[in-house]
Order: structure tokens, then sequence, then C-alpha cells
């Protein structure tokens, strides 16, 4: 799989021509369209931005990151919901979780239900911190999502007592790897 030209970013450095002997997550800062081949076969899966919107995944906005190997084989994709989105998509964020798990499907997720840490209270009643894993020969899945207020959020301003739209967490990480590769 060749590695997209352009400038990028891997691992916190910074090059205007990544070539495949470079190791690390990589995120397109090229122009207005990003296309990656996602197979060594020219997959049609492509991860475009029109301009002035953001790369969407099942209909959420997100950052999406990219691990190669030292041959330049893809190994890893991470999507995270996009903080920067629209209030409403912002607050939708942890909803991303249920499409990746219906389109590698419902069945053989194992998840876990984390505790909230000190300090963390529902959002409208709902407290949501959780991760979920897969493993199929092909593919290691994780999917974490979080729909929480951290200490000192609070939808209403204690000092103005005027609403404070946002003041919440509302995120969710997806990571696909193959699951035969091993980080050095």
């Amino acid at each position: 799989m060749a590695v997209p030209r352009g400038k990028v970013s891997i691992t916190g450095h910074s090059s205007a021509n990544a070539g495949p002997s470079r190791t690390g997550y990589m995120k397109s800062t090229r122009g207005s369209t990003t296309r990656m081949n996602l197979s060594a076969r020219q997959s049609t899966s492509r991860v475009t931005r029109a301009a002035g919107r953001a790369r969407r995944f099942a209909g959420h906005p997100v950052i999406l990151s990219a691990l190669f190997d030292r041959d330049g084989v893809l190994r890893a994709l991470r999507f995270v919901t996009d903080p920067r989105a629209a209030p409403t998509e912002r607050r939708m964020a942890h909803m991303f979780r249920l499409a990746v798990m219906n389109r590698y499907g419902p069945d053989g997720w194992t998840c876990t239900d984390l505790p909230p840490a000190t300090g963390e209270t529902p959002v409208g009643g709902v407290f949501l911190k959780r991760r979920c894993e897969k493993r199929t020969p092909e593919r290691a899945l994780t999917v974490e999502a979080h729909l929480l207020r951290k200490p000192g959020q609070n939808d209403i301003d204690p000092i103005t007592e005027q609403p404070r739209p946002g003041a919440y967490e509302s995120w969710t990480r997806f990571e696909i790897f193959d699951p035969s590769y091993k980080q050095q």
C-alpha cells in the first residue's frame, strides 16, 4: 500500500513527504480533499473532506488517524469524534459507538461500563463511560464512548447564573487494528 503524499504529521513529527520507512499515526493536513486507499487491492472505501466540512463516518464528524508499519502497510485506523463539531453534533458524539457496533455486527462485543471518577456526573440524567472490544481473525476492534460532566462542568454558571451550553464531555473513539501486527 502506498503512503499518501503531502504534508502529514506522524507521531508528532511534520514531514513534507512521509515515506514508508516512518511508523506511527498519520493525520493528513493536505488541502480540501484527502483520499487514502485502505487496502493493497485499492479499496473503494475512502475518507474525504469537502470544503468547509469535517470528515464524516456514519454521519458523525470525526478526526481520522492511520498507523502504518515500517513497510508502509496500513495496520490500524483510529476515528475520534470531533470536539470542534457544532454543539448538536457534539452532544450526539457518544451515539457513534452504536453505528460502529452495528456496522461490525452486534454479536461478540465485550463491553465494560467504567465507574465514574471523582466528581463526574450525568448529563441530563445519563452517565455513559463504556469500553467495548471485539476480536475476529481479521480485526481487533475497540470502541470507547463517554457522555458525562467532569468536575467543574455545570449547565448553569454558578457566578453569572447563565446557561453554559457545551459544558460536558461527549465523544467516541473507535480503533480498528490488524490483530497480527506487533508494535515495536
